[in-house]
């Protein structure tokens, strides 16, 4: 059986040709022993990214490799946890240690690799910074590559989106650099970048509007993006006057973690969650029971 099948048996659909070649990519990457090893996916939205990861951990037993997912943030651990079926982590949980168990005031140290014959794949790496900050000795992407490099032929997968959140206070994604990523950490670097929207996406009135920003973008054209709204489904264009009445079935509907509202602004969103607690939730004290507060 050749390598590509491998992951071709694990994926839900019929591969689309863009997939396939990705799939040989894979295997050659999974394959190669020359040295330290790192594939970069990067993927417009609803081209199957996620599917793709899915298929590839199941498919990595056959290459000899166990998987460690790994995320930016807890939301996008949860995340790849539901789509792949597999505990994913938080870069920092994962890599990082306290020096001392007894000062809890002590500094984070990089913590040893146990895991030997591993793909590490990490979502959303759009957002790994390779800044330093005063909380580290090393840049989080430095120290991410440390850790996985340490133990006997260990690889890493990035995978994102360049067009979504780079790190705070910079407008690239380091992470997604193939150059950076060869010139700085001398990896041997695969990369990949999906482009072909799924036909089933194709149907989604949020990919449609999500894509038609990312093209302004690129163009760098200054203008607001026209939301379009008619014949899709899944967007709707709700009156200011109806906005109480929207948030109402959506919060009985798909529930408080599935619903949310985007501001342009740390005081609009302040005065969102101020009326949604009175006027929806009914929670009229400072701290509710239930409440979700950040530490």
């Amino acid at each position: 059986m050749q390598g590509t099948e491998y992951i071709s048996q694990s994926f839900p659909h019929q591969p689309t040709a863009q997939q396939q070649e990705l799939f040989h990519k894979l295997h050659t990457f999974l394959a190669t022993e020359d040295g330290d090893e790192c594939f970069i996916l990067r993927g417009y939205a609803g081209t199957g990214k996620t599917t793709i990861v899915g298929a590839l951990v199941k498919a990595l037993p056959k290459y000899n490799f166990r998987s460690v997912l790994l995320a930016p943030t807890g939301r996008a651990a949860k995340v790849i946890t539901n789509y792949s079926g597999r505990k994913a982590f938080t870069i920092h949980k994962r890599i990082y240690r306290k020096k001392s168990a007894v000062n809890v005031d002590e500094a984070f140290a990089l913590a040893e690799n146990m895991s030997a014959n591993t793909l590490f794949i990490v979502d959303e790496a759009s957002m790994i910074s390779n800044e330093h900050n005063s909380g580290n000795r090393e840049t989080l992407l430095r120290d991410l590559v440390n850790y996985v490099y340490n133990t006997k032929n260990c690889k890493l997968m990035l995978v994102g989106d360049t067009a979504q959140l780079p790190p705070v206070g910079t407008i690239d994604s380091p992470a997604l650099d193939a150059k950076l990523m060869k010139g700085t950490f001398g990896l041997d670097v695969h990369t990949y970048e999906l482009t072909d929207v799924l036909r089933q996406q194709k149907e989604s009135g949020i990919l449609y509007n999500v894509t038609n920003v990312r093209n302004i973008i690129r163009q760098e054209k200054e203008v607001m993006p026209r939301i379009v709204t008619k014949g899709y489904k899944d967007v709707f264009r709700m009156r200011g006057d109806m906005l109480e009445e929207g948030l109402n079935y959506a919060y009985n509907k798909y529930g408080n973690d599935d619903t949310l509202i985007i501001c342009r602004s740390n005081k609009n969103a302040n005065l969102y969650n101020k009326q949604i607690r009175g006027r929806i939730l009914y929670r009229e004290e400072e701290l509710t029971g239930g409440d979700q507060i950040m530490v």
